[in-house]
């Protein structure tokens, strides 16, 4: 008799294997985009370039005509040069990122790996991130704070004050670099508390006196405790002095 040799585990399935995939394809074309392309100007870079000498004064001369959020990331980073190398990143980044998102919402690492390679050979998006303008940190930051909500509502026994401050923090600053998303921090407060409260039902549930042997709290004021041992009491209940 032949012994039958265990199935190879399914390539379409295996995390490392689309994480790979959507890794080196993000790496490739973006190193073709270092060889073949420029960092881009437009209209509005000048501006965020001159408010950007303002943070670096001491917000002196800020006259608020846009949010800081953009001007002070092109303070930190300096050159054109720098700025489209850390975009390029940074737009790496958010493929990985939508990847997580779609393995993690589908359950399905191959979706997870189409949405990232849809996003890394999207040619419009990769041009953004030469562009000297808010569009590829923006996208960044609110791909961040989505990844960060699942994480969050994933997780509900292991949440912990440190990731509601990170989405917090995230978001305020998607704010800051783009007015467009001003209601997002007061959305991603609201989602906290809610699948907070949604937790907490789950783990202790309304109505406890449909769980056998559960200690009932009377109504406030009253001492005494619902005991409930059917075997040892001639009612469904026994009442307890507290």
């Amino acid at each position: 008799m032949t012994e039958e040799k265990p199935l190879a585990p399914n390539k379409l399935q295996s995390p490392t294997y689309w994480v790979s995939v959507v890794l080196m394809t993000g790496l490739a074309v973006r190193l073709l985009t270092l060889l073949f392309y420029q960092p881009v100007a437009y209209s509005d870079t000048p501006s965020y370039r001159r408010l950007a000498e303002a943070v670096r004064g001491g917000f002196a001369l800020y006259d608020g005509t846009r949010t800081p959020g953009y001007p002070i990331f092109l303070a930190v980073v300096g050159s054109d040069r720098n700025v489209w190398l850390v975009q390029l990143v940074l737009g790496l980044l958010t493929t990985l990122l939508l990847f997580y998102l779609g393995w993690k919402l589908t359950n399905r690492t191959w979706v997870g790996g189409l949405m990232g390679l849809a996003h890394t050979l999207n040619l419009g998006q990769l041009f953004f991130e030469s562009n000297m303008l808010t569009e590829t940190l923006t996208t960044f930051l609110v791909t961040l704070v989505a990844a960060g909500m699942l994480n969050w509502f994933s997780r509900s026994g292991k949440r912990n004050t440190w990731l509601a401050f990170g989405l917090g923090l995230v978001s305020t600053i998607a704010l800051l670099v783009r007015p467009l998303f001003i209601f997002l921090p007061f959305f991603v407060l609201i989602f906290l508390y809610l699948s907070s409260r949604l937790a907490a039902r789950r783990a202790y549930p309304a109505n406890h006196e449909d769980v056998p042997g559960a200690a009932n709290r009377l109504p406030r004021g009253d001492s005494r405790w619902s005991l409930c041992l059917p075997s040892s009491c001639r009612s469904s209940c026994c009442w307890v002095a507290g």
